[in-house]
């Protein structure tokens, strides 16, 4: 996962963190983010020691959000644990959202995401949003472990809650979790392209943006490679600006790379990263495609 910026970090005199935010926001929203940081100047290591020393909900809370933010996912996942406990209000997607972070990042086994994703499905209330994305979610760690034979229950559950969700966004997320069940579940790739394909509207492959996107597809599920390549290289053709191409030239080197054409992918990554070289993690890829990894 790419790195993170800006960062903000409200310190005392002394350089200990008081609380931090990430991410590129408005003024309106920075100056809350400051003013409710300025609420409470309790330094971060002072209000661990005060809630393992007297637990309560403001606290577990805080930390939980502060670790999340500063991706350290198993201690968040902690917190948010004592936070249900202390508050007995759902948490259970913070919870999978937290540990699925960790396990993308190498901290467990992929078979341990399970019992957090399945506490997102029996939560009462059913909460649609958080079972389409949780089943989202499942799907892209899926990919990146190669377990994608265990998701289907999930992907399963992410049909139905897309299904019966009134929210108009979710009429993508429905075409494209179809397609993945038909995928992974069913095992069958060409009704998998022929959904997808059929979501894009006609003259599709005339549209820079919707035949890259169709490119981006395959290669982020490895399918279909050799129009997946031919659409990608279509599509640098028309990226304007260096961090679109870049995004565009990452695709063209996963297909590439999952080609079986590794000098080449190094070659692109390497055009990628001078193109936008802020983005950590394209020097990962890069690292990857040389050592002979396969994310």
């Amino acid at each position: 996962m790419g790195a993170t910026f800006p960062v903000f970090i409200l310190a005392n005199s002394d350089a200990e963190v008081i609380a931090r935010w990430t991410g590129y926001t408005g003024s309106g929203r920075f100056i809350n983010s400051l003013s409710k940081a300025k609420s409470e100047l309790t330094t971060v290591t002072a209000r661990i020691v005060r809630f393992k020393a007297n637990p309560t909900f403001s606290d577990a809370i805080f930390l939980a959000e502060y670790s999340t933010d500063a991706r350290d996912y198993l201690e968040a996942v902690a917190y948010y644990r004592e936070c249900g406990e202390l508050s007995r209000r759902d948490y259970s997607y913070d919870i999978f959202k937290n540990t699925a972070n960790a396990i993308w990042n190498d901290l467990g086994r992929f078979d341990d995401v399970f019992p957090a994703a399945d506490a997102v499905l029996t939560a009462k209330p059913a909460n649609a949003t958080n079972i389409i994305w949780t089943a989202k979610s499942m799907a892209r760690l899926a990919r990146r472990k190669h377990q994608t034979g265990k998701i289907a229950k999930y992907l399963s559950a992410g049909v139905e809650a897309a299904r019966q969700s009134q929210n108009q966004r979710d009429a993508q997320n429905l075409v494209d979790l179809e397609a993945d069940y038909t995928l992974y579940a069913d095992r069958d790739t060409s009704t998998a392209l022929n959904i997808k394909r059929s979501s894009l509207g006609d003259g599709w492959a005339n549209k820079p943006d919707q035949y890259y996107d169709f490119s981006k597809w395959c290669a982020e599920r490895r399918i279909n490679l050799q129009e997946a390549e031919y659409y990608a290289r279509k599509a640098i053709k028309f990226a304007q600006g260096d961090e679109f191409r870049a995004q565009v030239l990452d695709t063209l080197a996963e297909i590439v790379y999952a080609k079986g054409e590794a000098a080449e992918a190094i070659s692109i990554m390497e055009e990628v990263i001078q193109l936008n070289p802020e983005e950590e993690s394209y020097f990962e890829k890069l690292r990857d495609y040389k050592n002979g990894s396969i994310r």
